[in-house]
């Protein structure tokens, strides 16, 4: 049984990216994996300052008892496996999405310990797949930056209306990732 952590990028409750997790969420718990849902999206969470007082303080953020990535800053640790998911916002992440993905450097410090993670990414978009372009790059390129493994990316392209993918096949894409935890 792997210890999961889902960031829910969205904004908008019940919106396409959220029925994505919900759907890996409950193939995962299933298949007998605990599953934490953290809906980064409504959250109060800042951008990192890149001020390096990362445990410096006997915490991962010396600002994060302002915001509230101090209390989810745990679970990320602990976790086996890591799923981000974003609507796709201008071209890129929603901006709650990127700010808890960057303040995921307060990590760094502790080396192996956030090492050895399994990942995955769904996300969902108004526009054709060519939007998904960005947004995967960052995704791509952080987790290859900590030597994760990648054992998913679900895109639901043409998503622009509430709902719109439970039209698609991305549900299903979205659950079928849970098999590889």
């Amino acid at each position: 049984m792997s210890k999961v952590v889902v960031l829910e990028g969205s904004p908008k409750r019940g919106g396409n990216t959220d029925l994505m997790c919900e759907a890996f969420a409950a193939a995962a718990e299933a298949a007998g994996h605990q599953v934490k849902v953290i809906p980064v999206g409504r959250m109060h969470i800042d951008g990192c300052r890149g001020c390096r007082a990362c445990y410096k303080a006997g915490k991962p953020c010396v600002f994060g008892d302002k915001d509230e990535w101090n209390g989810i800053a745990p679970d990320l640790l602990s976790a086996d496996a890591i799923v981000f998911s974003t609507p796709v916002y201008w071209f890129g992440w929603t901006a709650q999405a990127k700010a808890a993905l960057d303040r995921m450097f307060c990590f760094l410090p502790k080396g192996e310990e956030f090492g050895g993670k399994k990942c995955a990414f769904l996300s969902a978009a108004a526009d054709g797949k060519d939007v998904f372009d960005a947004p995967k790059m960052v995704f791509e390129k952080s987790v290859a930056l900590l030597g994760w493994e990648v054992i998913g990316e679900v895109c639901a392209a043409n998503c622009g209306a509430h709902g719109k993918v439970r039209e698609t096949d991305c549900l299903a894409q979205a659950a079928a990732v849970a098999a590889f935890l």
